[in-house]
């Protein structure tokens, strides 16, 4: 694990045009241990259910509000 911090994780809902949240909880960064590859990883406060499971790439953007 390289990282770790709570947050909330929304998805954008098209059909009704807002976002909508999935859940708030920890969210991690993951580091294989050669290097190549990162993910990040989301589960849930309390019941440690998992909401977020992603490849990280270089291409990736993120957006803080």
């Amino acid at each position: 694990m390289c990282t770790a911090e709570n947050g909330k994780l929304y998805e954008y809902d098209s059909a009704a045009s807002k976002w909508r949240e999935r859940g708030s909880g920890e969210f991690k960064v993951n580091v294989s241990p050669d290097g190549a590859t990162s993910r990040l990883v989301m589960r849930q406060s309390g019941n440690l259910r998992l909401l977020l499971n992603a490849r990280i790439n270089a291409t990736m953007t993120v957006q803080v509000r």
